[in-house]
């Protein structure tokens, strides 16, 4: 069946072949025409738009052709490819110099995503040449070649790694001159790193909140180089590709705009990598510690090691240090020398109470005079056998230290 319907100054004859389904609903299928669409429809100074295509079942399918004419009877196309609702296969764009900043786009697209090479370019040597893979996402090596408004071409050079500019060179061709406008490397932690900071990809089409435009659009304004051929920002007085089949193709507009097209973006995580390397540093001294108490064990175990505490105190005839100072006292000689010149004062021995008790490496800690040190030594050398220090259940070598006070 055919149809067609008016809608007062807006549309003008728009034609369509339709069957009804068990509902009585109109279900589009075969020719579809609007032969003047609203020409405020999209930004520009335009007469009228002309569109043609076919529906299969209710989806778009086939060639699609878009009609522009102009104020001045300047007529530019749009073509188009559809699968089953989605644009599959080849796209090409027309038009004069003077209607939009790119007079011709070649590129293909599936399921509403471009995928393969796009080349687009404009009367007045503007260029962008660039590839999309399977997922929609720029990748390799993008050139786009401009004028300034001196007259003299500019080459800015991208390296994409899905959707990310890696590396972006602006050359001057005037005079050879390359300049380096980012040099970006990918961290263990899976960041891109850019001039000392981190930033995680995230996938504009994967923004899932109450504000996505506003989400997306923040991104975008935040991460200019990943977006700027594509979408927004312009290089040299060229706006991006996106942005021109936004306001200049009224069938993009109808299969999604932005939503069906990825595009990745950077958003900082600094803070996120701070915190990261913190607990790095936290875990490396946790470790470090482990090491160097294990190192310790191994030491502990060994039979010369000297302990300087211990889990059983050596014994000195059963009872403790102070009875081994008790024993001192009495075999004490009070140096001559030391008493014709009164010297006095305390004296602190340190010995090795040896694992089969024997006393020994008896030396000075401190003396105030060589006389008493000397005195100090012979008497803790008579030292009969102590009961050895334990650790762990076994006799171990330890440490001691003592104060021997003369007084005269």
């Amino acid at each position: 069946m055919i149809a067609s319907l008016q809608t007062g100054e807006t549309f003008q004859d728009v034609t369509y072949q339709y069957y009804e389904d068990s509902d009585g609903a109109r279900v589009w299928h075969g020719s579809f025409s609007i032969p003047k669409a609203p020409a405020n429809w999209i930004s520009g100074s335009l007469h009228y738009i002309k569109i043609v295509g076919q529906y299969n079942h209710g989806k778009q399918n086939g060639l699609w052709t878009e009609t522009f004419v102009d104020n001045d009877g300047v007529v530019s196309t749009n073509k188009y490819n559809f699968v089953n609702g989605k644009l599959n296969g080849s796209y090409s764009f027309k038009c004069p110099n003077g209607f939009t900043a790119l007079n011709n786009i070649i590129a293909s697209f599936k399921d509403n995503k471009f995928m393969g090479d796009l080349l687009a370019t404009s009367d007045d040597g503007f260029s962008m040449k660039g590839y999309f893979n399977a997922n929609g996402l720029a990748n390799g090596e993008w050139v786009i070649k401009y004028l300034t408004t001196g007259g003299i071409q500019h080459i800015r050079k991208y390296t994409y790694e899905d959707g990310i500019a890696m590396r972006i060179i602006d050359i001057d061709n005037s005079t050879g001159e390359k300049t380096v406008l980012r040099e970006a490397t990918v961290s263990k932690y899976g960041t891109i790193v850019i001039n000392n900071s981190h930033y995680r990809a995230v996938r504009t089409d994967e923004i899932k909140d109450n504000t996505d435009n506003v989400g997306i659009n923040l991104l975008i304004r935040n991460n200019d180089f990943e977006i700027r051929p594509l979408i927004g920002g312009t290089i040299g007085t060229y706006y991006g590709l996106f942005k021109i089949l936004i306001d200049k193709a009224p069938l993009y507009k109808w299969v999604g705009e932005l939503s069906y097209q990825p595009f990745m973006a950077l958003k900082n995580c600094d803070y996120e990598i701070s915190n990261l390397l913190a607990e790095e540093e936290r875990v490396k001294a946790e470790e470090k510690k482990k090491e160097e108490a294990a190192k310790l064990r191994a030491e502990m175990l060994k039979d010369d090691y000297v302990f300087e505490t211990v889990e059983v105190s050596p014994k000195f005839q059963g009872a403790d240090v102070k009875a081994f100072i008790k024993w001192l006292y009495p075999n004490i000689k009070y140096p001559q020398y030391a008493l014709d010149n009164e010297i006095y004062g305390v004296v602190i021995v340190s010995f090795i109470i040896e694992q089969d008790g024997t006393l020994t490496n008896a030396k000075i800690e401190r003396s105030p005079d060589e006389s008493l040190s000397e005195e100090a030594l012979r008497v803790v050398r008579l030292s009969p056998k102590w009961e050895p220090g334990m650790q762990e259940g076994r006799k171990v070598r330890t440490k001691l230290m003592i104060p021997i006070r003369f007084v005269c």
